[in-house]
């Protein structure tokens, strides 16, 4: 056992072994940085370019200095935070959490997609030596677990400690992009003999000496969980199709919470006693015959029942059974996934045509059993191999039903049955692990689908196209390496991304100028409540009925801009109350010098109110004439005419305030509503769908918005539990859950469903 002592010197002495290549490597950073933005002025294609390039290269030579400086120096921090504890280092910063409505600003969302971009390609290529580096560092760190955000060594290091060293440059983020893609460049060079070196340190020193990067085996332990299908015909049934988002996946069949983090092992484990249950198999290590599973497995033997029956000898001698292992398995998936790879639905010359077929997830498996039948008719499948290609197709048929997808994508998805069968033989990390890149993948083909792929077949941004193409390289060209999802991961990702920035700040534009008209209305509503306050059933002079109508306007100006609690708002408000006042007066004193200071300074008030809100000057001036007319009638005692404002009724049947009233039912549903997370999407008279985007408090209203971002619906709690109830609006799935959780859930409800059905 190394001692601690030892442990805390051999950070330091790493620390010392890298400095050099460090600071050799910040050195030929600045000198190519220069060279790039040089180059970035001769092949400007515009003056302007000419000019920013120019500007940047300028910028850069005179702080030049700063970077080399302060980016070996963040680098080696690395080391002190890691010795301390404190190194957590991410390529989003922690100042990146908005606001509901505000999104990261362009040049920020640019250099972090840099950054996640250089960043995964180095920890792909270097995967197996960094993941060594992790497990020495690991045991340094006493055991606690070291990944890439605390890997002092780790890629996303040098990229975040760059963006940290950037910020205190004057460069534009056109040039910070050069100064990442010169880093990767550089890093590229170097990086294999700092991790080689760090590594080649700790294997001296007796850290892990013997540690070798596998791929995980299809051996390991698998893993495996309960959704509500029940139809929302009464209220309870849309309460709990509400309830079912926040609590469908909170506990396992023993009532215990699933495990915490990544992992879903318990909701696995879960299935498959469910499928043991189910397909009558007595224990996990049983074997099946494939000729059970088999089509062609059972029609031969029905011919040979029928043979034995008529007393015919079919000339067969039983054979010692054989149990298939993983690697023939994976070969005859590899068989079926070959023959979709060159079929019609994935030729060259179909690139543009949409999928209309899905792929046919039963007969899929039933190819399988008979390539496997044909190798050896007696052959036999483990139960948990068995229960893998149930998982798999039971997943795909989950994904044919999701409510959430068009059918364009499902069908398009369903394509990927078989690499995905394959892929849960090579690696047993696939069901149970949330972060593995293949489930990712498919959750974020899904998410793109249902986001940017209407119903009707269209797609904005080309997204069916872009999806299809992840579909048809994963049929074609995944074989055995599973590193393969990471970087159709990465790829897909960098251009979802993208497109969700673009689509966020047409989402963005549009929610604010439905607010803006909500606000407006608003603005509206008080003004006219304020006025009506004031006048309603009382006697008014003609002059002030004149002035409430630009008044109206004015107030409405003075909400927008200030609010209702503003010194603006009062005082405007008190213009109504003072003239009002002064008609009142009955009696009017010899010394009405005040008064008539008063009556000077709201009009002048006025006169200066209607020029801000650029009222018609020639109107305007009529009614300060009147006003002063008035002025001068009430200090002169002179009868002034008034008009009686009449006070509305209201009907006997008061059907607003009944409707503003929720009855029990509504109460219920509007609790639950509660409940609905952001991203849930709603669907609308059974035509149009709209994403719940999230609750403006400030007008106390849920915000939902179409696919294309250009219709926004702003909706009261109530009336949402109206729309509910009617069945105007449809909660879809009921769930903002990604597609691999929510199969998994329905996945195990359906199991459990038929399992005490056959009890």
């Amino acid at each position: 056992m190394i001692e601690s002592e030892t442990l805390e010197h051999l950070v330091d002495e790493c620390k010392n072994l890298v400095a050099p290549l460090i600071e050799k490597l910040s050195d030929e950073l600045v000198v190519d940085i220069e060279k790039q933005l040089e180059k970035k002025i001769d092949t400007a294609t515009s003056n302007q370019l000419h000019m920013d390039a120019f500007e940047n290269s300028r910028r850069f030579k005179k702080e030049k200095k700063i970077l080399r400086e302060h980016l070996y120096q963040a680098i080696m921090g690395g080391f002190q935070k890691f010795q301390d504890g404190t190194l957590a280092t991410h390529a989003k910063e922690d100042d990146m959490q908005n606001e509901t409505w505000s999104l990261v600003d362009d040049a920020i969302l640019e250099e972090t997609i840099a950054i996640n971009t250089h960043t995964s390609q180095a920890t792909i290529e270097y995967q197996d030596k960094l993941w060594q580096l992790n497990q020495r560092f690991t045991v340094i760190n006493h055991g606690t677990t070291v990944e890439e955000s605390n890997n002092p060594l780790s890629p996303i290091q040098f990229y975040v400690a760059l963006r940290d060293t950037l910020k205190l440059l004057t460069l534009n983020i056109r040039a910070k992009l050069v100064v990442y893609k010169v880093m990767a460049t550089l890093l590229d060079m170097y990086y294999a003999t700092i991790i080689n070196k760090a590594n080649a340190l700790f294997i001296n020193e007796g850290v892990l000496p013997e540690i070798h990067y596998e791929t995980p085996s299809a051996s390991t332990n698998q893993s495996q969980a309960t959704e509500n299908t029940a139809d929302t015909t009464s209220v309870d049934d849309v309460v709990e199709s509400i309830a079912t988002p926040s609590s469908a996946g909170a506990a396992n069949d023993n009532g215990q919470a699933e495990a915490k983090g990544s992992s879903q092992l318990p909701l696995v484990n879960t299935i498959r006693n469910l499928l043991r249950k189910a397909r009558h198999v007595d224990a996990d290590d049983s074997a099946i015959p494939v000729a059970n599973t088999s089509p062609k497995g059972r029609a031969e033997q029905a011919v040979s029942g029928e043979a034995a029956e008529a007393g015919m000898d079919t000339g067969v001698a039983p054979q010692e059974p054989i149990i298939f292992n993983s690697e023939q398995i994976v070969n005859a998936v590899e068989a079926v996934q070959s023959s979709a790879a060159t079929s019609h639905f994935f030729s060259e010359h179909n690139d543009n045509d949409i999928l209309e077929t899905p792929t046919n997830i039963a007969e899929n498996s039933a190819r399988i059993y008979n390539h496997l039948y044909e190798e050896s008719p007696d052959g036999a499948i483990n139960a948990q191999n068995m229960y893998t290609i149930d998982m798999v197709g039971m997943l795909f048929e989950y994904i044919l039903s999701d409510e959430n997808l068009p059918d364009s994508v499902k069908t398009l998805l369903s394509h990927l049955h078989t690499p995905f069968l394959k892929l849960a033989f090579l690696d047993s990390r696939f069901f149970e692990d949330k972060e593995h890149k293949a489930r990712m993948l498919l959750d974020s083909l899904a998410e793109a689908g249902s986001n940017w792929v209407d119903h009707d077949g269209t797609a904005q941004y080309d997204m069916y196209n872009e999806i299809k193409r992840v579909v048809q390289r994963a049929v074609k060209e995944f074989k055995t390496d599973i590193n393969f999802f990471a970087e159709l991961l990465m790829e897909f990702n960098l251009l979802k991304k993208r497109v969700s920035h673009m689509h966020s700040l047409r989402e963005r534009n549009s929610i604010e100028k439905k607010q803006g008209q909500e606000r407006h209305e608003q603005a509206k509503i008080l003004a006219r409540q304020e006025i009506k306050k004031r006048i309603e059933g009382r006697r008014v002079p003609s002059s002030i009925i004149s002035l409430l109508s630009p008044w109206f306007t004015y107030l409405t100006f003075i909400y927008l801009r200030e609010g209702n609690e503003s010194e603006q708002w009062e005082k405007a408000l008190k213009v109504i109350d003072s003239l009002l006042m002064y008609c009142s007066i009955k009696q009017v004193k010899q010394d009405n010098s005040s008064l008539s200071e008063g009556f000077d300074k709201i009009i002048e008030f006025i006169e200066a109110s209607l020029t801000e809100i650029a009222y018609n000057p020639t109107k305007a001036e009529g009614i300060i004439t009147e006003l002063n007319e008035l002025k001068h009638n009430i200090l002169n005692k002179k009868t002034i005419k008034t008009t009686v404002t009449p006070a509305e009724t209201k009907p006997e049947d008061d059907k607003t305030s009944q409707s503003d009233t929720p009855t029990e039912d509504e109460e219920k549903v509007m609790n639950y509503i509660k409940l609905i997370e952001p991203g849930t999407w709603i669907e609308h008279e059974d035509q149009f769908r709209f994403k719940v985007t999230g609750y403006n408090a400030n007008i106390a209203k849920y915000v939902l918005v179409d696919q294309s971002s250009q219709q926004v619906i702003m909706i009261t709690r109530l009336d949402f539990a109206r729309d509910i109830l009617s069945g105007k609006k449809k909660i879809v799935d009921g769930s903002a859950k990604t597609l691999f959780e929510r199969a998994l859930v329905r996945i195990r409800n359906n199991l459990d469903k038929q399992v005490q059905a056959q009890q």
